[in-house]
């Protein structure tokens, strides 16, 4: 069943697992949806810590992003969103087109 985007995987613990978890990425004002699963394949990158990061606190996710929407649970970044696209290729396709 597919999962709204507000919902979230817990481990028993309560934080938010990376597999399987759906974040919402805006960069320069185009909205993405990318896989937790997917964004793993890089682990030290950006977006693989973002797939992690609630759990942190804000002092986290403001490490990694430019700005963070709890409500819509909706990161943002002030960069091209065309320079943007080349990276996420690179995460799901492994290359840059």
């Amino acid at each position: 069943m597919p999962r709204d985007a507000g919902t979230q995987e817990l481990d028993s613990d309560g934080s938010e697992t990376g597999e399987g978890m759906e974040i919402i990425i805006n960069v320069g004002g185009v909205r993405q949806v990318l896989q937790g699963d997917c964004l793993s394949q890089y682990p030290g990158t950006r977006l693989a810590k973002l797939a992690n990061c609630l759990s942190g606190g804000y002092d986290t996710i403001f490490s990694l992003c430019d700005d963070y929407d709890p409500g819509k649970q909706e990161f943002y970044f002030d960069r091209d969103p065309d320079a943007f696209r080349c990276i996420v290729n690179v995460y799901y396709f492994g290359k840059s087109t």
